[in-house]
């Protein structure tokens, strides 16, 4: 049993439909590329009428590069018509893979700032692993989908075993803090051979993309593109039509264009990779070392006021709203380098090493 599960990819269909257009659109002309395509066909009666891109303000400028292939079409080379269409594409991509990775770096900042606030505030316990793991909801949504996400038979016996080990810490060890870890931790091992697997697929994507493409001109019969991803799957139309159109201008075309794509790819997919590893180093040595060692002197500090009786719950909420923070920095940093098996994985592992570390702190009389 497998199931895949595709996930909206807001950068890269709209790139490969750009791709597709400026390929197109030299050979057949702006007009016929735009209606072959589906994002675009609604803006052929705007562009071909407006006199500019500011008479019909925000919804034509979405359609720029119509606008950009309109206005040079009949005035230059097929060569000079593509050339000024690639440049306008590339600048495209490059400045979208920009903006995800600030977006990585503010996920970032935004990670360390609510840490160290939820750690030193009163606030509910696991409150900070929710906020966490939206945002990295919110980053494998925007990131481009170069592995699908499979549900197989080890998705359903992790989260069997994960409950089980929720129960067995929770209710039999009387550690319900505890469970958390261990559930989140047991289910990220039962998936760990879904997760190496769809690794692997997502790490060697690129070179089948490009053998694809390439045995185009080498090779009689090429190797079709399989859809193991959805950016193979995306990029099918393209390869097809590249292969059945003949011309040696748009094979060749095609295959910079694919190139130039996967690097901004690769690119944004490294970049989150990096920044996933600073934010567990964050939850690693910022929720548990830092401030189990502070934690350690404030308690050798106050211990005769413990002793007497004095309350000091401040201190009780920095230790589980620490724990609960490493957790929710291993879900946000192992999303950001794969996916949510990943960062479940590294979460449970943050938080049963956190608990071990902070649990003498949670609750101080």
């Amino acid at each position: 049993m497998r199931f895949r599960i595709t996930l909206p990819d807001p950068f890269v269909g709209a790139w490969i439909d750009y791709i597709r257009f400026i390929l197109k659109a030299p050979m057949i002309g702006w007009r016929e590329s735009a209606m072959g395509i589906k994002r675009f066909r609604r803006f052929v009666p705007i562009v071909g009428t407006a006199p500019s891109a500011r008479e019909y303000g925000r919804v034509l400028r979405s359609a720029w590069l119509l606008v950009m292939a309109s206005r040079i079409e009949g005035g230059a080379s097929i060569e000079a018509y593509f050339q000024q269409l690639y440049g306008e594409v590339r600048r495209i991509m490059q400045r979208g893979g920009e903006n995800l990775s600030q977006l990585y770096m503010a996920v970032v900042f935004t990670g360390l700032v609510l840490g160290l606030f939820s750690a030193v505030l009163p606030s509910m316990p696991g409150m900070g692993m929710l906020v966490l793991g939206a945002m990295g909801v919110a980053v494998m949504l925007l990131s481009p989908k170069a592995h699908y996400i499979t549900i197989t038979e080890l998705d359903l016996i992790g989260v069997a075993v994960a409950v089980a080990s929720y129960v067995i810490a929770g209710f039999v060890l009387k550690h319900p803090n505890l469970a958390v870890s261990t559930a989140l931790l047991a289910y990220g091992l039962v998936v760990l051979p879904s997760t190496i697997r769809d690794y692997k697929l997502r790490q060697s994507m690129r070179m089948r993309v490009m053998n694809s493409f390439n045995e185009i001109t080498t090779k009689p019969i090429p190797t079709p593109l399989r859809d193991l991803s959805p950016i193979e799957k995306a990029l099918k139309p393209l390869w097809e039509e590249a292969r059945g159109s003949g011309a040696p201008y748009l094979v060749a075309w095609s295959n910079t264009l694919v190139t130039e794509f996967l690097g901004v790819v690769d690119n944004i997919l490294t970049n989150g990779f990096l920044y996933g590893l600073i934010v567990l180093g964050m939850g690693a040595g910022v929720s548990v070392g830092m401030f189990t060692w502070i934690l350690g002197l404030i308690w050798k500090s106050l211990q005769y006021s413990v002793q007497a009786g004095v309350s000091i719950p401040f201190i009780g909420g920095m230790g589980i709203n620490n724990y609960y923070n490493a957790i929710g920095t291993g879900i946000l940093g192992g999303t950001m380098m794969f996916d949510y098996r990943l960062g479940l994985l590294v979460g449970g592992l943050l938080g049963v090493v956190g608990w071990f570390f902070l649990h003498p702190y949670f609750t101080l009389y």
